[in-house]
């Protein structure tokens, strides 16, 4: 969703993250950090549509 003042948010779309790996390391070594990196918005057809920042820290519970 957007965020607007004046009028009702927008919906932008959506997207899956399989976190497995991260999580199992994350898991195994107490703390798994990737940074935040940009990806591509790219739709089925092909076409360019802007790009998401996205970074994930996984802590495992003590």
């Amino acid at each position: 969703m957007d965020k607007d003042t004046f009028t009702a948010d927008d919906f932008v779309g959506e997207s899956t993250i399989n976190v497995i790996e991260i999580v199992a390391l994350g898991a195994e070594k107490g703390k798994m950090v990737l940074p935040p990196q940009k990806y591509n918005v790219v739709l089925a057809d092909r076409t360019y549509h802007g790009e998401i920042r996205v970074g994930f820290t996984f802590t495992a519970k003590a």
